[in-house]
């Protein structure tokens, strides 16, 4: 009954042609003011479901409620509706639910409400939501600890995997967008103040930022291209703080070896060095950028982070190359700390046409 029910909803909602009528209206007000008690409209089917393991049922209800907000997103996002705010943190909470089928159709409702202009929602729906939306996400899109191989594998289809962190990508990257610097410190601080131990967040945490690093490299890059013609702007502050994060972020990861880190965390961190390759290169010295090209190098003789370690390294000369040429011809240079990267890029190739 409760399938029946939910889906019979989900396509009477998602059948838009009395979009904007006052019956329309009516029912949805109804519909949103219900899921306060003492009715529980959604609310009390999903807790039976879930007491009963219906996990059908579950499913059903999440793409009910998924429908409603998205289709719903104008009204909604403006919290003037009674219970607005309750069906978004019941989405946060089907968003952080361990089933593929049951998270994956909320992700939608993230990308509708970043369709609508922040000065337009409530503000309790804009950088608070996000900030717990990030750390829902986090958490959803991480390995199970346990996790060995995808042979050994019986938590989750590596298929689901990837597809939840795909549809993810466009989410964090909208997260970023509206949170900047807020979004990179929040991550960084997870990496840095995690325990070697939680492996799987600290290398989800370091998939967040690669999300987002297409992005955030552009803000650093127009930041400097508005220092150098001398302007200056809240975004050059905000700008500032996200290279200043980085920055000290990558000092984090290269004081420990490499062979010390988990193999997975091993790679994320050499895709997070090669997808920032052009922060590196305008906001780090020679020497510190001479420190990441070795620790990506000292990666490669690891099978799961050679190809990472190897790309990273590219991207890092093809970005860098000019200042370390510039250096190691100033006067008082020491060549001989740049014959690294040569043995370096050779075993990288090597072990790519090993594989």
């Amino acid at each position: 009954a409760i399938i029946q029910s939910a889906n019979v909803l989900t396509a009477c909602i998602d059948n838009t042609s009395d979009f904007c009528t006052q019956s329309r209206r009516s029912a949805v007000s109804s519909m949103l003011s219900s899921i306060q008690a003492p009715v529980e409209f959604l609310v009390a089917p999903l807790r039976n479901s879930e007491m009963h393991s219906w996990e059908d049922a579950t499913v059903a209800l999440s793409n009910l409620a998924s429908t409603l907000a998205r289709e719903e997103m104008e009204d909604i996002s403006t919290c003037q509706l009674q219970g607005s705010f309750d069906l978004i943190q019941l989405l946060l909470e089907l968003q952080a639910h361990p089933v593929h089928n049951v998270a994956l159709p909320v992700l939608e409702v993230w990308l509708a409400l970043q369709d609508v202009p922040t000065s337009d929602r409530h503000s309790s729906l804009a950088a608070p939501l996000y900030m717990q939306l990030v750390e829902v996400m986090l958490n959803r899109i991480a390995f199970p600890p346990t996790f060995i191989s995808w042979e050994e594998e019986l938590e989750i289809e590596s298929s689901d995997f990837d597809e939840m962190r795909r549809m993810a990508t466009d989410v964090l990257i909208g997260a970023y967008c509206l949170l900047r610097s807020a979004y990179l410190e929040t991550l960084a601080n997870v990496i840095t103040a995690t325990s070697s131990d939680d492996w799987e967040i600290i290398e989800a945490a370091l998939f967040c930022l690669c999300a987002a690093s297409r992005e955030a490299c552009a803000r650093v890059k127009s930041v400097a291209n508005a220092v150098s013609s001398g302007r200056d702007s809240p975004v050059s502050s905000d700008g500032n703080s996200t290279a200043l994060g980085l920055t000290q972020l990558v000092g984090s990861i290269c004081s420990s070896p490499a062979s010390s880190r988990h193999h997975l965390v091993l790679s994320g961190m050499c895709i997070f060095l090669g997808s920032y390759s052009t922060v590196w290169a305008s906001s780090c010295p020679p020497q510190s950028v001479l420190e990441i090209l070795a620790y990506l190098a000292s990666a490669i003789s690891t099978p799961a982070a050679t190809e990472a370690a190897g790309k990273g390294m590219r991207l890092l000369l093809i970005a860098a190359g000019p200042k370390l040429a510039k250096a190691a011809a100033s006067p008082g240079a020491d060549p001989s700390s740049y014959n690294f990267i040569s043995a370096a890029l050779t075993q990288s190739m090597e072990a790519a046409l090993s594989t």
